[in-house]
């Protein structure tokens, strides 16, 4: 469903200081139709499964601190996180822990949880035990200039909402950017101009069926200098006099931007879906392969940058039999997985819907550039007329100053000609 635009107050962490024993993130999620916005701290830059789980403990147990009355208990799951990036001025897919710096500000997205639409508060300490008070914790301050980050305007999928074009809206494209743009792609042999067969062949490819007489006049009114070819500032010209054609020209078999979009989109779940399948079987092929917890737990020290809440755990307690954790990480990639392929089919509904009304338009506006046409054609037969009556007047006016013609009578005669 469409996100309505959202006004989030200016909140982040900027101007908050962070000391050198800690690293700390401010996560924000929605808990029973309220944004919590935490401070988390770890020691270090986390990995993203570390991240991963120490915001599930920390969201998890804030949930059993704000839940209502008589609300069922549930656990707090992720779907997928967005980091702001202070550079771009935009909301980023979390996918590498290089996107983290001290301080950035994190949302997180989760499964069936539809994110209620309010200001973002100011980030505060959890009330998880592990952080109560904790030094190194954010606090309020001047930061180093190395580390100040502007606050998000937006949350992130109202960004998403704000970005997405009217339906079958088309970017705005500068008209000498169009002109250039689709002479070079109809000058498919780099001549350096286009003949008739070009001009032909661009229309039909972007589903611009003229009639054969309307090609050759469209054709004839470009090529200005009569010689079977139509050069660069010919084309310009011809741009000029019929500017909904070229628009067509230029937009017809680009994408609107709803459809680019939600190919993006489309895009984005394929492609880490692909990942975590491929994930899940080297997680899989890895317990089948140890022959003992032991060496298992050998294997998964090794994968500490890809596995770090496993490792993290076996570290806590060497012997531990660190299968279990790992059964967790392979549930977490299918259910992820899941959530993904259950949002398929309604964005593919969603594009087929995009390319429908695409369609209608692209009808409405094929019937305009008809009339463009015929507009032009109108004034083209009025200029010979106009040209055809100049030319009569200036006869009769010559004819009659020769034979002393009636037409005389209308001028005013001097007194020193009578």
């Amino acid at each position: 469903a469409t996100v309505s635009v959202l006004n989030w107050v200016a909140h982040s962490c900027r101007g908050l200081t962070v000391t050198m024993s800690q690293f700390s993130l401010c996560c924000c999620a929605d808990l029973f139709e309220q944004k919590v916005n935490l401070e988390i701290p770890f020691a270090t830059r986390p990995m993203l499964p570390e991240l991963s789980q120490k915001i599930r403990e920390f969201f998890d147990y804030e949930m059993t601190v704000v839940k209502p009355p008589g609300v069922q208990p549930r656990g707090f799951q992720i779907n997928r996180m967005q980091v702001y990036n202070d550079d771009l001025k935009r909301w980023d897919n979390l996918d590498r822990p290089e996107q983290l710096a001290p301080g950035a500000q994190l949302y997180i997205f989760q499964p069936n949880i539809v994110d209620t639409q309010a200001d973002l508060p100011q980030p505060r300490q959890p009330k998880h035990p592990a952080a109560g008070g904790a030094p190194g914790m954010m606090s309020q301050g001047a930061m180093p200039p190395q580390q100040q980050f502007s606050a998000p305007q937006q949350h992130p999928s109202a960004a998403r909402s704000q970005g997405r074009r009217p339906l079958g809206e088309r970017p705005h494209v500068d008209q000498d950017e169009k002109i250039r743009i689709v002479f070079g792609e109809l000058d498919s042999n780099s001549k350096m101009f286009l003949d008739y067969g070009d001009l032909e062949r661009g229309f039909k490819q972007r589903g611009l069926h003229f009639a054969v007489n309307t090609i050759g006049e469209l054709f004839h009114k470009a090529d200005l200098n009569r010689d079977g070819r139509i050069m660069y500032d010919e084309w310009v010209t011809w741009a000029q006099v019929y500017p909904n054609t070229l628009d067509a020209m230029y937009y017809r078999g680009r994408d609107t931007g709803e459809e680019a979009q939600i190919r993006t989109l489309i895009k984005e779940l394929q492609d880490m879906n692909e990942a975590d399948r491929l994930s899940a079987e080297l997680i899989s092929d890895m317990m089948k392969r140890s022959q003992t917890p032991g060496q298992l737990g050998n294997v998964v020290k090794s994968l500490h940058r890809y596995l770090g809440p496993a490792a993290q755990a076996l570290h806590a307690e060497p012997a531990r039999d660190v299968r279990p954790d790992m059964q967790r990480a392979l549930e977490d990639l299918s259910r992820e997985a899941a959530n993904r392929e259950r949002q398929m089919p309604e964005l593919d509904s969603q594009l087929r819907a995009a390319q429908e009304r695409r369609h209608v338009l692209e009808q409405q506006e094929f019937n305009l550039l008809e009339q463009e046409i015929r507009l032009e054609r109108q004034r083209d037969a009025m200029r010979a007329q106009e040209a055809k009556y100049a030319e009569a007047e200036n006869l009769f006016n010559n004819k009659a100053n020769e034979t002393g013609s009636p037409r005389r009578a209308r001028r005013v005669i001097s007194p020193s000609m009578n």
